[in-house]
């Protein structure tokens, strides 16, 4: 049954209030901590593993800007160990950002970081790349937002290194969230990272985000040679969520995003 300090499994799929199907996933998370909506898990509380419900977070809620249903199967509920210091936090949630160099990512995680801050919401940032010297993470410390940093290969390449550097952020500066910046050439992380820190870390939540820049999805073949664009295209075919940057350089975002969830179809598209 679900009740305070278990591990819940839940699949959801949530809609705004005109219908429109925002996500479908699974998530892992501890009851009772505020890794996910309190006012979504009070509706939860005595569930078994199997049971359904259909719970509404309304409009001005948490500041909810819509009124928004999820409809949630409850899949697996496991006692969860006690949290020691040093230990994943119960409450930080993990968010893997890709995609490639140009796409946005670095100032999309500066803004988000200055947004979350506002509300008293702490923020680390683990920066990626194949040298040893990244100026990416410089800029994070010049900006006093608490960084680490996975140096000399992607983190598919580094996936201890990676850890690590989360472990330690949690230990000496227990943020909330966690952006964490993979190298712009980096892709296949759904088997290499994201499964991984699922199953060893579900009270991470990891989630995973690819950028794109919107020029170059508005083209019908982009101007990569074979190689790197078979690493274009990975990045977008594995991603739950496809952020779209620069919308303003085109004449019909729209169309971006109706082409978009035509070739994805199932993911989350902003």
């Amino acid at each position: 049954m679900i009740r305070e300090n278990v591990l819940v499994t839940i699949r959801y799929n949530m809609k705004d209030s005109r219908g429109e199907v925002l996500e479908n996933r699974s998530v892992t998370y501890r009851h009772g901590s505020p890794s996910i909506s309190r006012v979504l898990q009070s509706q939860l509380h005595g569930l078994e593993v199997g049971d359904q419900k259909q719970v509404l977070l309304r409009k001005g809620e948490e500041d909810a800007d819509d009124d928004f249903t999820f409809d949630i199967t409850v899949e697996a509920i496991t006692e969860a160990p006690p949290p020691e210091r040093g230990a994943p936090g119960t409450s930080v949630k993990l968010h893997l950002l890709s995609g490639f160099l140009g796409s946005g990512k670095t100032t999309a995680i500066r803004e988000a970081a200055k947004y979350l801050e506002k509300q008293n919401i702490s923020v680390a940032v683990i920066t990626n790349d194949q040298g040893s010297h990244l100026v990416d993470g410089n800029l994070f410390t010049y900006l006093g937002i608490p960084s680490g940093q996975v140096t000399g290969g992607c983190f598919c390449c580094n996936y201890n290194d990676l850890t690590l550097a989360i472990r330690h952020l949690v230990t000496h500066n227990t943020p909330s969230v966690v952006f964490a910046e993979s190298v712009g050439s980096c892709t296949d992380l759904v088997a290499t990272v994201l499964k991984p820190l699922l199953q060893q870390h579900p009270e991470w939540q990891p989630t995973m985000t690819v950028f794109a820049d919107a020029r170059l999805l508005s083209k019908e073949t982009t101007p990569f040679e074979g190689t790197v664009n078979y690493i274009y295209n990975k990045q977008l075919e594995e991603a739950q969520v496809i952020v779209v940057s620069k919308i303003d350089q085109l004449k019909d975002p729209a169309k971006i995003k109706k082409t978009l969830q035509a070739r994805y179809p199932g993911k989350t598209i902003i």
